[in-house]
């Protein structure tokens, strides 16, 4: 099942004049915020887009972000993903590794929430995206620390012990 099709001229230009009133209010936001519409398609990114991606304002304009810095998960992941949004029309949750546009990769923690209308429809989605790198790295290097400490602490304990034993 399909869950992205193009956007044209007609439906960009319609589609951003409904979310003009929703964009001022991330135009302030220091997370990573898009708003697309129900294809996927981006039709506002604030500043903080540029800062994580590399890639202009006008360049992710009407593109959709598994095109320029996202398909870096397993497809299952997506699957999931447009799923919850989409069919279920609740909002996802997860931790996502993108790549900018200069090929580095980033961690982000994915917040995505569809914006429906009266009879129910979905007809945006909001995704709120604070990086998430640092608290990774953190976490790694806390990870190994305290392996390498308990690995280290259990070699001078194993050595003690010995030495009661022959006593």
């Amino acid at each position: 099942m399909s869950y992205r099709s193009p956007l044209s001229k007609t439906d960009f230009n319609k589609f951003l004049k409904q979310v003009e009133i929703l964009k001022r209010g991330f135009d302030f936001v220091n997370d990573h915020v898009i708003i697309t519409d129900r294809n996927g398609n981006i039709l506002y990114a604030n500043k903080s887009v540029e800062k994580n991606t590399g890639f202009s304002i006008d360049e992710v304009i009407g593109k959709n972000p598994g095109d320029l810095w996202g398909g870096n998960m397993p497809k299952e992941f997506y699957e999931e993903m447009w799923h919850r949004i989409k069919t279920e029309k609740k909002p996802f949750v997860g931790e996502i590794k993108n790549k900018n546009k200069n090929g580095t990769e980033y961690w982000q923690e994915l917040h995505i929430s569809p914006v429906l209308d009266e009879a129910g429809e979905t007809q945006f989605f909001i995704g709120i995206e604070p990086n998430i790198t640092e608290r990774k790295q953190r976490d790694k290097f806390r990870e190994e620390f305290i392996s390498l400490l308990s690995h280290q602490l259990q070699s001078p304990l194993l050595v003690v012990k010995w030495m009661i034993d022959w006593l």
